[in-house]
């Protein structure tokens, strides 16, 4: 996943739509059967990008 062209902003944003699915699946036990674990796995390593890239740019932001 290039995450180059996004905004801190819209990280930030993706990343909490992220968290909320994964909330949603561990706490449905309905929707938790309907999904399968590939795609369950999936989110979890989108979520790792996403913290790994706001790490990244906070780490290169100047401090004031």
């Amino acid at each position: 996943m290039n995450l180059t062209k996004y905004s801190f902003k819209n990280i930030e944003s993706q990343l909490e739509h992220v968290c909320e699915l994964i909330d949603l699946v561990k706490g449905d036990r309905g929707f938790r059967e309907a999904i399968q674990d590939e795609e369950f796995c999936m989110l979890i390593k989108m979520q790792a990008q996403l913290f790994e890239e706001i790490k990244k740019r906070e780490r290169h932001q100047p401090t004031t």
